[in-house]
């Protein structure tokens, strides 16, 4: 009796479905292995982007850091930066979500100082 052909091509290291050799189990695993090229590159960006939001006062956006980056001679996709500020949580400031003045609830109220009366003496009398 023979033995199966998947127990023979497995122990010649071969794959199951043509005679290629199986990939070599990986020799590093978890923390000593280095990251890489492009993750390195990502931490590099992550801290020029974080530099300049932070310079602009939390101001900049995408597109600003994006051509501020540019402006630097530092060549990079404006996706791979909207991802980078994304994962590091940082955004910039747009007037077309409410603005930007935020008026405090607990503060008083500057006196009228011209007594101005907007009471009508009549209905419809201006």
């Amino acid at each position: 009796m023979q033995p199966p052909l998947d127990s023979l091509w497995r122990s010649l290291r071969l794959c199951t479905v043509g005679n290629y050799p199986f990939p070599p189990p990986p020799t590093t695993v978890g923390a000593e292995h280095e990251p890489c090229k492009h993750r390195r590159r990502d931490v590099e960006l992550t801290r020029q982007i974080r530099r300049i939001h932070t310079h602009s006062g939390g101001i900049y956006g995408l597109p600003r850091v994006h051509a501020i980056l540019k402006r630097e001679g530092i060549r990079v996709g404006r996706k791979r930066v909207e991802r980078l500020m994304r994962e590091a949580e940082l955004a910039g400031v747009s007037s077309r979500r409410g603005g930007f003045t935020r008026r405090d609830p607990k503060a008083t109220l500057a006196p009228d100082l011209v007594d101005r009366d907007f009471t009508a003496p009549a209905l419809n009398l201006l």
